[in-house]
């Protein structure tokens, strides 16, 4: 009956995290697009830099797990993960700025 049934965890192991990875950065990446031709609204919404946030903390957890083992070393290009966070954190940064000066100003 266990193997009817079997838990999430023993789901996952035969899983490719870098397929996985892969699959939701594209997707990811999209909505950031999308977002970013919606300026100038969208880079003031809570939802931009929320999208923008959880982006990046994906890419710095999928960082740290696909260089956790040799298999995924030898498949995963760590400059170009630098380079995914960096495209997501300079918008966010941005993003921080424009509503650090709305709010001294007091236009939040």
């Amino acid at each position: 009956d266990e193997k009817k049934h079997p838990d999430l965890c023993s789901l996952c192991d035969a899983v490719d995290y870098l397929k996985i990875y892969s699959f939701l950065r594209d997707r990811s990446r999209a909505v950031r697009v999308d977002l970013h031709l919606q300026q100038p609204w969208t880079t003031v919404t809570k939802v931009y830099v929320v999208v923008h946030e959880v982006c990046l903390r994906f890419e710095i957890m999928s960082m740290y797990l696909l260089t956790t083992t040799d298999d995924f070393l030898k498949n995963h290009d760590l400059k170009m993960a630098h380079k995914a966070c960096s495209q997501v954190m300079e918008p966010l940064l941005n993003a921080y700025k424009v509503a650090h000066e709305r709010y001294a100003v007091g236009d939040a």
